[in-house]
């Protein structure tokens, strides 16, 4: 059981690199300008 808390609202993207491991991205959403 892995726990994740990301401080920044955004997407989550899992990612598998050649030496097997799995890395997490949270992807900021950024507001349109008004």
């Amino acid at each position: 059981d892995h726990t994740l808390f990301a401080l920044e609202a955004g997407a989550v993207t899992f990612n598998k690199k050649a030496n097997g491991r799995t890395y997490v991205s949270v992807n900021p959403i950024t507001k349109a300008a008004e």
